[in-house]
């Protein structure tokens, strides 16, 4: 089904999981940006699989890993596991699955599913029922939800920066000059993740995906 965890090449020879679709996010920015896709001896890397399902990943130009080196730009652990507990919902858009069909399906701890689903639950991104056929289902249709939703609802509201959601967070931000291009680099990214549907995590991502900054 659509949740399932499967391999596909994404920017700079990086490789990713199916559930995750943040490596094919970056090549979307970077097309827009008119960046040139290459490798380099960090973000050229690829991943190693992690059997427990977890996205580690150890950089360089070769097979070594670089201890305390992390990719700079990544969501958390819990909210890469959000998108997968999403889609396996969105798979079965006419059933209402409970929590252990879902953690089965999505392969992930139960108790892993139960906070997500809370969290999901008070974005308003799920609904519950409770009873004997009680379980969970979308709150609505998945093309009406996004990937920034998902996101939101687990680290809440997207910051490249501190300063880039509201003033006053820096002590330098009166003498500083590159604030407002961060805001910039915010408003890109948070497009970029609004312009993807939770459909769109159903599927193969496609080659483009038109990207408008706020503002």
């Amino acid at each position: 089904m659509g949740c399932e965890r499967r391999w596909i090449p994404a920017f700079a020879g990086m490789t990713v999981r199916r559930g995750g679709h943040f490596g094919a996010l970056a090549s979307r920015i970077a097309r827009k940006q008119g960046i040139k896709a290459r490798r380099n001896p960090v973000f050229g890397a690829t991943p190693r699989f992690d059997p427990r399902g977890i996205n580690q990943y150890h950089f360089g130009t070769d097979s070594r890993s670089l201890p305390g080196r992390f990719p700079m730009l990544r969501v958390s652990r819990l909210t890469d596991y959000a998108t997968v507990v999403m889609t396996c919902i969105a798979a079965h858009p006419d059933d209402v699955l409970s929590t252990a069909q879902i953690a089965d399906e999505a392969r992930l701890e139960l108790p892993t599913v139960s906070k997500l689903l809370k969290s999901l639950g008070h974005a308003g991104l799920v609904e519950s029922f409770r009873g004997v056929n009680g379980g969970y289902r979308l709150a609505r249709p998945a093309g009406e939800i996004t990937l920034a939703q998902i996101v939101e609802a687990l680290e809440g509201p997207i910051g490249m920066t501190e300063c880039s959601l509201a003033e006053g967070q820096c002590e330098r931000e009166s003498q500083c000059g590159v604030r407002a291009n961060w805001q910039h680099v915010n408003s890109v990214v948070d497009s970029a993740l609004r312009a993807v549907s939770l459909s769109d995590m159903l599927k193969p991502p496609s080659r483009r995906i038109e990207i408008h900054p706020i503002g």
